[in-house]
């Protein structure tokens, strides 16, 4: 998509191998940005803007594991923002006619963990983060949810060109 080759993987929403096979993929890939998405209830992107270092969510994952309160590193720090271009992905998605907010807070599951994983090792300046896309056919189609992502990479692509 655009000048970048994009490679996809999909991560088990299991706290146990979520961040390991995250881990894994970084060093398999070696990527130049990293752009995570995870599926939100409602019917409009959010560009996540923090991640945190704590999982605070009373669901359990598909394991039933419950991980409230539990630090993702210690000590680390509380807050890691994201990397990605976020006016640029705002004006470019609302001009594309999609739904689009930002948000502070990325939740306190699995997408928070992955999000404050990545981010952690990487220097500020990469472009990586997350965005909550709605979900599958419940209120976008997939071409819909297609399109939005194709349009972000592009938007990364163009804000990292020298």
């Amino acid at each position: 998509i655009g000048g970048l080759r994009v490679r996809a993987r999909r991560l088990e929403v299991a706290y146990s191998r979520a961040a390991e096979q995250l881990r894994r993929a970084l060093n398999e890939v070696r990527p130049d940005h990293v752009l995570f998405l995870g599926v939100a209830p409602g019917t409009i992107l959010r560009i996540e803007t923090l991640a945190r270092t704590r999982d605070e969510a009373a669901a359990p994952d598909n394991e039933g594991v419950v991980r409230s309160g539990t630090p993702i590193r210690e000590p680390g720090p509380a807050y890691l923002p994201t990397g990605l271009p976020v006016k640029a992905l705002l004006d470019r998605l609302t001009e594309g006619g999609f739904e689009i907010s930002t948000s502070d807070d990325a939740g306190g599951y699995l997408c928070n963990l992955v999000f404050y994983v990545v981010r952690d090792p990487l220097p500020e300046r990469t472009v990586a983060g997350f965005v909550h896309v709605p979900p599958l056919r419940a209120t976008w189609p997939r071409e819909r949810i297609e399109g939005a992502v194709r349009t972000m990479v592009e938007v990364i692509d163009e804000a990292t060109r020298p």
